[in-house]
């Protein structure tokens, strides 16, 4: 144990060297990790806060070395029961160090299961080369064959773990009838859609990960955190990765390629959902950056798998990656990754009638109204879509007030909206659905006062509005560069003029044909020429309370959860020049910008009656 610590994080020594580092790290407002270290300790040593007492002592194998096919062993700890019985097999696997999920395997093997905690290939004791996903899916099915003929095994196998040990419980079940369920928190199957941000790089994520999982033996950890803020900006982007680990290949591949690339058809889930067998039971959280993949692996489960994976469940809730907003958030968090995890093997792997059985498929999170719901899909029944148009007097970018959003399309000529991107001073990433830093819902009003952001409101709303399901904008936009992005961001507006971010997403323009148009073939941009492209926002439940506001935000950069255009049309991962770009938003009767949301309707009433709320009716008579 003491020996896989040092790997990463050095002696006790080398701590109290380190603290001025690591003080610096926790308090920078770029990494966000005053609190979130915090609780996401909580999250990883309180798994058995809420379980029943230990039902037995455990025998410990450390190191085992398991053989896969290519002659590859992989090292695992394992931990079971004492005494010669047959249990069902939870598999840990990640890249991260086994010290670090150590606690949390042992609560497992004191439930009853045997635990096989594996180094992922090319980490720590394992063998072999490191690359992000190429192996997982292979090397899984490996050890589970390698499981079940054990003398401990009864043949049963399952997982647990959030992130990348979520991620290789969907990797582990592909093709695999040896699987009998899964239990991934914030770990999504199809990867593809997980680092796909329609064209951009989600570069403070890469970052994170090319330098963690990079550290190895007795690397700095603590000064790598302290560090990682003022690579952001460095060009080219492989400069995020630091000095002393070399040249990474996988995080270049993943830095000049879309993950939709063809570069990267191995990972391609497409037809695959069939072929897992195993059903699954999901947590992730509005805040958490896998959140909209796993809703929709949830979606193609449920539309295309098997009887078994269609008895699949998930439950969204007020989380981050890692983290949640307060206390008592964390604890339910902890109570479904633990009890409520305990509850779905003890029925998926005994039969147990423990209520189980009565789950609906979606518990998902209502922020505004801060309540739980329930559904049997996703969206709801009883949502429609509906859309607020843009308008404006061409002045907003420079008034909060300006910039509308209203129920019906424009009908008349109106002036653009016009702005300056400058990628040397990019609008700053303020929460948000992060991989882990500085992410969750973060107040916006002083990002308003930027002359780049763009601000549209409705007036006050009369009455509760509910969204639930999936969020976009369409925009038509023009610029003088050889290439660009546009980003939009649906916001909150309180009465008292607080401003909090809900959703947001971006666009490359080189990218907006995407998918008729393959990402190895992107489509060329024409200054001045005007382009409708579509930004998917993600999937969302929050309820607008009466006095608030709908906003939305549009501009061309959320930086360093996205890397920046650097406007020059040149390849992104060698260019090291950038030039301002001048951008136009069009909001006409022939151009008809808009938002379009999800909107979930009480019985009775029709979406459209929802949305169209008293004042905003009285708006539209005003403005029309």
């Amino acid at each position: 144990m003491r020996d896989s610590i040092q790997c990463t994080i050095g002696s006790p020594g080398h701590l109290l060297t380190r603290l001025p580092a690591l003080f610096k790290a926790i308090t920078n407002p770029q990494l966000g990790l005053g609190f979130q270290f915090a609780r996401a300790g909580l999250a990883i040593m309180s798994i058995g806060k809420f379980m029943p007492p230990p039902k037995n002592q455990i025998v410990l194998d450390r190191d085992a070395m398991i053989p896969m096919r290519d002659g590859v062993r992989l090292c695992a700890d394992v931990l079971r029961p004492a005494g010669d019985g047959r249990h069902p097999t939870l598999l840990i696997r990640h890249p991260y160090g086994r010290y670090l999920f150590s606690w949390p395997a042992r609560q497992w093997a004191q439930q009853g299961y045997a635990v096989v905690h594996a180094d992922e290939r090319g980490r720590f004791g394992s063998e072999g080369q490191w690359y992000m996903f190429r192996a997982n899916a292979a090397d899984g099915r490996d050890l589970c064959a390698w499981i079940v003929h054990q003398p401990w095994s009864n043949g049963q196998i399952g997982g647990w773990g959030s992130s990348m040990l979520g991620i290789n419980q969907w990797f582990l079940a592909l093709d695999n009838p040896l699987v009998t369920a899964i239990a991934p928190n914030m770990g999504c199957l199809d990867v593809r859609r997980l680092l796909h941000f329609g064209g951009a790089k989600p570069l403070s994520a890469l970052a994170l990960i090319g330098n963690w999982v990079a550290v190895k033996k007795n690397s700095p950890m603590i000064d790598l955190l302290a560090w990682l803020p003022a690579r952001y900006p460095a060009l080219p982007l492989p400069q995020i990765i630091h000095p002393s680990l070399g040249k990474l290949d996988w995080i270049e591949d993943f830095l000049a390629h879309d993950s939709f690339d063809p570069f990267f058809d191995s990972l391609s889930c497409q037809g695959r959902y069939a072929s897992l067998c195993a059903p699954s039971f999901s947590l992730t959280g509005w805040y958490d950056m896998l959140g909209d993949a796993m809703i929709q692996d949830f979606q193609e489960l449920r539309a295309t798998g098997t009887a078994a994976a269609r008895k699949s469940r998930i439950v969204i809730g007020p989380w981050g990656h890692y983290w949640a907003p307060t206390l008592s958030d964390l604890d339910e968090y902890i109570r479904y990754s633990g009890l409520e995890t305990l509850k779905w093997y003890e029925h998926r792997f005994q039969g147990v009638k423990n209520g189980v059985e009565e789950w609906p498929a979606i518990r998902y999170y209502l922020t505004g109204a801060d309540t739980w719901r329930s559904s049997e899909e996703w969206p709801p029944r009883g949502t429609q879509t509906v859309s607020f148009y843009l308008k404006s007097q061409g002045q907003a970018a420079v008034s909060r007030e300006d910039g509308k959003l209203l129920p019906e399309s424009p009908e008349n000529a109106q002036p653009a909206d016009a702005y300056v991107y400058n990628p040397a001073d990019p609008v700053p990433t303020v929460g948000g659905d992060h991989l882990f830093f500085n992410s969750g819902r973060k107040e916006q009003s002083k990002l308003e006062r930027r002359p780049d952001v763009l601000v549209y409101r409705t007036l006050p709303l009369a009455e509760p509005l509910e969204l639930a399901g999936p969020i976009r904008a369409v925009l038509y936009v023009s610029t003088d560069a050889a290439d660009t992005d546009f980003t939009a961001k649906l916001l909150d507006v309180c009465p008292d003029g607080k401003v909090w971010n809900l959703r947001d997403g971006i666009v490359r323009l080189r990218y907006r044909e995407f998918p008729s148009r393959p990402m190895n073939e992107p489509a060329p941009v024409e200054p001045g020429k005007i382009y409708a492209v579509t930004i998917n926002l993600g999937h969302l439940a929050h309820q607008f309370k009466p006095g608030h506001r709908l906003g939305l935000h549009v501009s061309s950069s959320n930086f360093p959860k996205f890397d920046r255009n650097l406007n020059t049309g040149e390849d992104l991962l060698t260019a090291t020049k950038m030039r301002t770009a001048r951008q136009k938003v069009y909001h006409d009767r022939d151009h008809p910008s808009c938002l379009e949301l999800t909107v979930f309707s009480p019985p009775g009433r029709s979406a459209c009656e929802v949305s169209r709320s008293r004042d905003i009716l009285k708006q539209e008579k005003r403005q029309g």
